[in-house]
């Protein structure tokens, strides 16, 4: 291939153009393995050691600077379990957002993470893990935990193997022989109570029912910590819209220590990873953190890992319990730089990534180390290494060759970025947290912590909003001053994800009382429409009716206007972090809160207090969707598209559908498609 065709085709479909590595679990980007080899063997030793003795009392402190490989770490130690079949469940805990509730976040991480796919049906690479594919890590634990069951009671109708999940609870749940005995809940849970007298015994009925497929969205639901008054009619599980917080977090810690004792019960390891620590400022929260340290630390068959830059944990965290500090301090690793080898493999690897560069990757990889020349130095991070290398092809796009005709580029000729560039490349990188979001939504629950942040940020970048400060009740989560033509007026914000009729009417009722105490008041009432408001709840329908009639505004986020929210919020966790870089005079620099606040007030263009008024899309048709897919992509030149052009081609055969239903699609469909990252656009690729 020519220079020119090779510059042409980077630039197309670029392989660096993120830094960022996606979640454990959906990342696909390639590893190097002599990277952080050390570190690396250190936790696999680690997470053995737990699994051998559960009541062991470890954890382990992972440090390293922005960019230094963290996430693709967690890859690795989640395709550990996995490759050698060990029996352990992998937690990715995102950031604590409110001190009065570490117990509750924790727990709703960790379910969140136990309803990840346990090993994806089309990871084909691990054999010994084949029982494993396609089911859910709750399904998983499950199916452990009533193997053990079924060795310490071996009913009659408990014997012989068991295939998947819904066999065995076939077998345990269902009187298939008259002469047979049924398998007896009570005596189950007695059995629990007398090998664990402090069991949560909610925790044990909500296992044992699991196999009723009636209840698994609702035991799911619960386990989250969410508060639906379906856990009390149908689970007969307390009224959580009856505690206090004090309750509610007692409640959440028990169920973890209860999770920690089934744990160790049927010889499994929780590996718990808390990532992006770096955001976690307030002195509060990083004492709320240590409360949750101190009770993994000391809990059975949980193993947690912090990950975290070196100087905030001399500068910050040293506010933890002293006994948190030493058990971290006897197990530090530090993620170093890349030697010239391993960036070079780095490098490399990203090339081969790529279907359509894999027929003349060493001829590529050339011509980028060429246009790259001596910028890449020893002790760089993989994401800096990254940075540089789409640079090279960006930079090498836009001016062509040097004159010493290698078009190497050098330290002088990045260019300072500009308002525009700042908030452009802004724009681009809510664009992919708001795609990730898409296609990961499951993950992103109804989270009212997480929705009162991004409403924050959003409302601080628009001047007529001033004065903002936190609720004075459960209902009011902000206030503030609302300038309207030429006055202004007191507004308030109640944000509700509660699944609870009660919980419903109260927070519009506290509504019309703001509302009532001056008419020129503004008041919104925000809620996730995957959180129910049954058309039964008469008395919460007639507080919304009260309430729109004082002029409150309400809004049901359906799923789409959800995204936008907590594609936001991914963005805003992922700058506090230091995860966001900007080309810079010297190569690159961490994105400020300065920058990000330039991209809210001239870029952010989306509207996250008004619903769209366009109807809802058609229902598509998905065999077609799929066939139409495969045979666009087929004939594309290059064997990939970007996202809306695909769209857009999609329209011409007859297939309308949205931007983030054709997400979706594709990335439930990993077997057939593949996402990638690429400059301007999300491309989408034919799975090899």
């Amino acid at each position: 291939m020519s220079p020119a065709d090779i510059q042409e085709q980077f630039f197309q479909d670029n392989p660096f153009s993120s830094g960022i590595a996606r979640e454990p679990w959906d990342n696909d980007d390639p590893d190097v393995l002599s990277l952080h080899q050390s570190a690396y063997e250190h936790v696999c030793r680690l997470i053995q050691a737990k699994n051998q003795n559960p009541q062991a009392a470890l954890a382990g402190l992972i440090l390293g600077e922005s960019g230094s490989g963290k996430t693709h770490f967690l890859k690795r130690l989640l395709d550990y379990t996995q490759r050698n079949d060990i029996p352990a469940i992998f937690v990715s805990v995102k950031p604590l957002l409110n001190p009065k509730k570490p117990m509750r976040h924790l727990l709703r991480e960790i379910a969140v993470n136990l309803e990840r796919v346990q090993i994806p049906k089309e990871k084909m690479e691990y054999p010994p893990a084949e029982k494993r594919k396609g089911m859910l890590q709750f399904e998983y634990f499950v199916t452990k935990m009533l193997q053990r069951y079924r060795e310490d009671k071996p009913g009659p109708d408990l014997q012989g193997g068991i295939s998947h999940l819904k066999s065995l609870y076939r077998k345990m749940l269902q009187r298939y022989r008259k002469d047979k005995p049924e398998f007896d809940l009570q005596e189950a849970i007695a059995h629990f109570k007398t090998l664990y007298p402090g069991i949560n015994e909610n925790l044990l009925r909500a296992i044992f029912t699991y196999g009723d497929s009636s209840r698994q969205r609702l035991i799911l639901t619960w386990l989250e910590g969410r508060d639906d008054e379906d856990h009390v009619s149908i689970l007969k599980f307390p009224d959580r819209e009856a505690m206090d917080d004090a309750d509610l977090e007692e409640d959440a810690h028990d169920i973890i220590l209860s999770l920690g004792m089934l744990l160790e019960y049927c010889g499994m390891t929780m590996v718990i990873c808390f990532d992006q620590l770096d955001s976690m400022r307030e002195q509060n929260l990083i004492v709320a953190f240590g409360d949750i340290l101190h009770l993994l630390v000391n809990e059975s068959s949980m193993l947690p890992l912090a990950f975290i830059r070196q100087n905030t944990w001399v500068q910050r965290f040293s506010l933890l319990d002293t006994a948190v500090i030493q058990r971290l301090s006897n197990n530090i690793d530090l993620l170093e730089g890349c030697t010239i080898l391993q960036a070079q493999e780095l490098l490399k690897a990203r090339i081969e990534s790529r279907p359509g560069f894999r027929d003349s990757v060493e001829e590529k990889f050339q011509w980028l180390m060429d246009r790259m020349g001596a910028k890449l130095k020893e002790g760089y991070m993989p994401r800096r290494v990254i940075e540089l290398a789409n640079d090279a092809v960006l930079h090498s796009y836009e001016t062509g060759p040097s004159e010493t005709g290698h078009g190497a580029i050098s330290e002088t000729n990045v260019p300072v970025p500009r308002e525009p560039d700042i908030v452009a490349f802004f724009a681009k990188e809510y664009s992919r947290e708001r795609d990730k979001v898409v296609g990961d939504f499951s993950v992103w629950p109804p989270d009212a912590e997480r929705l009162l942040k991004t409403l924050r940020v959003y409302l601080e970048s628009r001047a007529e909003y001033d004065a903002l400060q936190p609720g004075e009740d459960r209902f009011v989560a902000l206030t503030g001053k609302y300038r309207n033509t030429d006055h202004q007026v007191d507004c308030a914000f109640i944000i509700n994800t509660a699944d609870h009729h009660k919980t419903a009417q109260a927070a519009f009722n506290r509504g019309v009382k703001f509302l009532q105490d001056h008419p020129d008041r503004k008041c919104y009432y925000i809620s996730d429409k995957r959180c129910q408001f049954k058309e039964s709840w008469k008395k919460a329908h007639e507080a919304k009716e009260a309430f729109e009639a004082h002029h409150g505004t309400v809004l049901f986020l359906g799923q789409s206007q959800a995204i936008d929210w907590y594609g936001l919020t991914s963005l805003i966790f992922k700058l506090e972090a230091g995860d966001v870089s900007l080309p810079a005079s010297a190569g690159f620099r961490t994105a400020t809160a300065e920058d990000f606040a330039l991209y809210m007030e001239k870029g952010f263009d989306k509207d996250l207090l008004k619903l769209p008024d366009e109807p809802p899309p058609p229902p598509v048709d998905e065999e077609l969707l799929e066939k139409k897919t495969f045979e666009i992509l087929t004939r594309s030149p290059m064997g990939f598209m970007a996202v809306a052009l695909l769209q857009s081609e999609l329209k011409k055969g007859g297939v309308n559908v949205t931007r983030d239903r054709l997400l979706e699609f594709i990335t439930q469909r990993p077997d057939n498609f593949v996402l990638h990252e690429s400059t301007d656009d999300n491309l989408v690729l034919l799975s090899s």
